[in-house]
């Protein structure tokens, strides 16, 4: 479908602004529909060479690694973090809350910081 506007009539672009807005967003998941897709099948991983990290894989990729030490939680910009930046438009604070709810919710972690 082709629209075309007249960009001297502020009032076609007021129009198509406004119709922008109301495009139907319903099918979209919620943050935590899209994170608990994002988290199926991880499997839980340790490595004697790392032995104060607890790793998180789907297949060969690393989405999160936790240091038990620091209680820092690394999450792969790609396949985790980006998703809530480009998706949801949230910023980099509102994401780190996000995480935490999130991975205390579903892989148990308390007490840990996000970052990517």
């Amino acid at each position: 479908m082709k629209i075309l506007i007249d960009t001297n009539k502020p009032e076609q672009v007021a129009e198509l602004l406004d119709l922008l807005k109301k495009k139907d967003t319903s099918t979209k998941p919620t943050p935590e529909a899209r994170f608990a897709e994002l988290i199926q099948e991880l499997e839980f991983v340790t490595n004697k060479s790392y032995p104060d990290s607890e790793f998180y894989f789907k297949g060969k990729d690393v989405y999160f690694e936790h240091d038990k030490k620091t209680k820092y939680l690394w999450c792969d910009y790609d396949k985790i973090w980006s998703v809530f930046e480009k998706e949801y438009g949230m910023k980099y604070e509102e994401i780190q809350v996000f995480i935490k709810e999130q991975v205390t919710e579903h892989l148990k972690l308390k007490d840990i910081t996000p970052y990517c």
